[in-house]
């Protein structure tokens, strides 16, 4: 545990060596956090979701307010540097348990192929019952990351990623998410991906470019 007073923000939130790769950590009880970070961050969605979609009164909203606060001001003692964090840590957990990425689960994961499930929460809306369109990028980023990744020695990250938008994405159903590793060209690999619903109409599809680090490269 580090006392945020003791650390500076560069070294907080900026450049830490001790980055590791994120997509073959432990996971389980096992994995950072154990068991018990799942449900802490299924609260955490839940209280996301209730909060986007909330009219608060204004006597409410003081008393909230004040609520929220004191909940920031126990998180603050748990602050710690960037390779140590659970958030994003935890490749079993949906949106490998990180508050900020939707909360998808991969179902299957062979070879050069994936295939999971996502179901985008109120936190996610844009208006009309519809996803926001900037969390598309986000979850195909995602996606596409983890299979570019996967069972390779070096890690790879994001260089491009197209994303074309087919149809309106719903909030509140089951999607289903496919992706590939398409090639790999030296330190290139190139990852496609695709968003469909339930009837199997096509959403959302993305190509992304991922090239791998050199030594140093944080």
């Amino acid at each position: 545990m580090h006392d945020l007073g003791a650390l500076d923000s560069e070294t907080v939130w900026g450049r830490d060596p001790a980055i590791v790769d994120t997509w073959n950590l432990p996971t389980g009880a096992d994995g950072k956090g154990g068991l018990e970070y799942r449900a802490l961050l299924d609260a955490f969605r839940v209280l996301q979701d209730r909060f986007a979609g909330a009219a608060v009164a204004d006597d409410a909203a003081t008393a909230l307010t004040a609520r929220l606060a004191a909940l920031s001001d126990d998180l603050a003692r748990y602050q710690v540097i960037e390779s140590e964090r659970y958030d994003g840590q935890r490749p079993d957990l949906p949106g490998r348990g990180s508050a900020m990425i939707p909360p998808y689960v991969i179902d299957e994961l062979i070879g050069k192929s994936m295939r999971g499930r996502v179901t985008f929460g109120r936190f996610h809306l844009g208006g009309n019952n519809a996803v926001h369109g900037g969390a598309l990028p986000l979850l195909f980023d995602d996606l596409l990351g983890k299979i570019a990744n996967y069972q390779q020695v070096k890690v790879a990250r994001t260089v491009d990623l197209q994303v074309s938008y087919r149809r309106i994405t719903p909030v509140g159903k089951e999607l289903w998410l496919n992706a590939i590793l398409e090639s790999i060209d030296g330190r290139k690999r190139t990852a496609a991906g695709t968003l469909t619903d339930s009837a199997g109409s096509l959403l959302a599809e993305a190509r992304g470019l991922f090239v791998e680090l050199l030594p140093g490269q944080p």
